[in-house]
């Protein structure tokens, strides 16, 4: 006699299988998503000391300057936070990417001393 599945033994475990997908998969998918925002929120720290760094150390920093700066490039890519610098009041601000909601406003230059704040979780800071 042959030892073989039988049909019903078959869908048995296939179900066993979708079932076990169906709950791995979406945990998996926040995981992943936690992992990227997790990413993109330690480029941003690097960012904003870089480029409170950078514009301490310039006289008259571009805007194009600053958001060339390999991690705050990254951030702007990543599309999680938008970073933008105005050069003319030397403010970083950084944004919510999805929702556009300011997070943080930072690097505010008076006599060459770099000051600032940056709360994250706030709307619309300055």
């Amino acid at each position: 006699m042959k030892k073989a599945f039988t049909m019903i033994e078959l869908i048995f475990v296939i179900v066993i299988i979708g079932i076990l997908a169906a709950i791995a998969i979406p945990k998996l998918m926040v995981t992943r998503d936690d992992a990227e925002i997790a990413k993109a929120v330690t480029d941003l720290a690097v960012c904003i000391e870089n480029a409170g760094a950078y514009t301490t150390s310039k006289l008259s920093p571009t805007a194009n300057d600053v958001l060339n700066i390999s991690l705050c490039k990254r951030v702007n890519d990543d599309a999680i936070f938008k970073v933008t610098f105005d050069a003319d009041t030397k403010i970083l601000h950084i944004e919510d990417g999805s929702s556009a909601v300011s997070w943080a406003s930072i690097a505010h230059s008076r006599a060459q001393h770099l000051y600032g704040d940056h709360t994250f979780g706030g709307n619309n800071i300055d």
